[in-house]
């Protein structure tokens, strides 16, 4: 079978170009531009163009045919190789068709972990909780590990962990064997209008589930069905677990209990087994940008949001005394609904470099939010605008001897820090 994957430098498609390759596909794609993400994919023998004027596709179609296109979720309908697939008579989909097809022909069992944060490092705990246990996975994963590519198929496992992405309502198109929902936070206003519409698609994809973990303050949001579903209770439950950050912990424990749910339900509940699973991961190496080092004193992290912001504080402050943020806030759109939001995420850093938003997938006729109406009033002095540039490497630089250099955003704001800084 040839798959065309088109958008393939992003991780979530790259992840399934993985898949495709494990399982002994042809594969092709396409992106705007050349990765590391494609570097590695060309290494394994996917043949890449960064030309996406459908003309490379046409090529491709009259050599060697092509079974199926696969797109990422921003791609427009009206996209030059959407047109061209449809001209050439090319079945196209969205990612999740692919995968649901996957599962199927493999007879392979979902286990799908969502929520609004945590999703890629909950993932990927549970999918190192497979391998520690020496028991074959797959799974696909929207973000890069430091154990493994993001995407992967064993042909002798059972299961398919996967980052089940709320975007563009993503998990919704999954029934999973097991689920795991890490927590639940109002998000993705472009995909969601407003908060009910948000939470209620939670309390769907944990309806499609056959079982569901999840904590109490997630459970309290929407309508669960406790004697199917098991509701954990935060405030009771503190593990001792030698990671860093509460949310680690937190989040340790859930993928702790899919993964038992999954491969030992009989075992699920009893105190000593879950003990034994969590102590597994406490050599976890994590995912990549989740408070990555990339230099000595300089980290990247995902983090976007003023709770993810917070937390991942949190965690740098039980490591390091002294912290310096640069944040590159993601999506204009959202930072409309954050404004007011970020007063008091920053409390645990020494002082803020605040650039430009990253803009992705925005309303062209809205205001575009500048550094200085997002800032918080609260501590305004740790606070100082500026841009991802060589003054701004300069200083960093300068100032790694004596702090953390904590790079945070979704945007471009990690090449930056690996060119610049790394």
């Amino acid at each position: 079978m040839h798959i065309y994957f088109s958008g393939i430098g992003g991780k979530g498609i790259a992840s399934l170009a993985h898949i495709a390759l494990d399982a002994g596909y042809t594969v092709s794609g396409s992106d705007l531009s050349a990765s590391a993400t494609t570097t590695q994919l060309a290494e394994r023998g996917a043949t890449i163009t960064f030309n996406q004027s459908g003309e490379f596709l046409e090529e491709l179609t009259l050599a060697d045919g092509i079974d199926w296109l696969i797109y990422t979720a921003a791609m427009q309908p009206d996209h030059p190789e959407l047109e061209s697939a449809d001209r050439l008579g090319i079945p196209f989909a969205k990612r999740h068709e692919f995968i649901n097809t996957f599962l199927h022909d493999k007879y392979l069992k979902l286990l799908a972990v969502s929520g609004t944060h945590g999703k890629t490092t909950t993932t990927s705990m549970v999918v190192w909780l497979f391998k520690k246990h020496n028991i074959p996975v797959s799974y696909s994963i929207g973000g890069d590990l430091s154990f493994g590519n993001g995407g992967a198929y064993q042909k002798n496992s059972d299961w398919l962990v996967l980052e089940a992405d709320e975007f563009d309502k993503n998990m919704l198109y999954f029934a999973p064997d097991e689920a795991v929902v890490v927590n639940i936070d109002y998000d993705h206003k472009d995909t969601y209008p407003t908060r009910a519409d948000y939470e209620k698609s939670f309390e769907q994809f944990i309806k499609q589930s056959k079982h569901t973990v999840l904590w109490d303050d997630a459970a309290a949001k929407i309508s669960v069905d406790s004697k199917k579903h098991t509701v954990m209770t935060k405030d009771s439950y503190q593990p001792e677990i030698p990671l860093a950050g509460q949310h680690n912990r937190e989040n340790a424990v859930l993928a702790s209990h899919g993964f038992m749910y999954a491969t030992q339900p009989d075992s699920a509940g009893d105190p000593k087994t879950v003990h034994s699973v969590l102590r597994m991961l406490a050599d976890f190496p994590g995912a990549k940008r989740r408070m990555e080092r990339i230099a000595k004193n300089v980290y990247s992290d995902f983090a976007h949001t003023p709770e993810e912001i917070t937390a991942t504080l949190q965690l740098a402050s039980e490591k390091f005394e002294n912290i310096i943020v640069i944040y590159q806030p993601h999506q204009n759109i959202r930072q409309h609904e954050l404004v007011g939001k970020y007063e008091t995420c920053f409390e645990k850093a020494n002082k803020v470099y605040w650039v430009p938003t990253y803009l992705s997938r925005e309303k062209p006729d809205q205001e575009v939010l500048s550094p200085k109406q997002l800032i918080p009033k609260k501590d305004h002095g740790k606070f100082e605008i500026s841009e991802l540039n060589d003054n701004l490497a300069a200083a960093a630089k300068s100032m790694a001897n004596d702090y953390t250099i904590l790079c945070m955003g979704a945007g471009d704001i990690d090449d930056w820090a690996r060119n610049n800084l790394g």
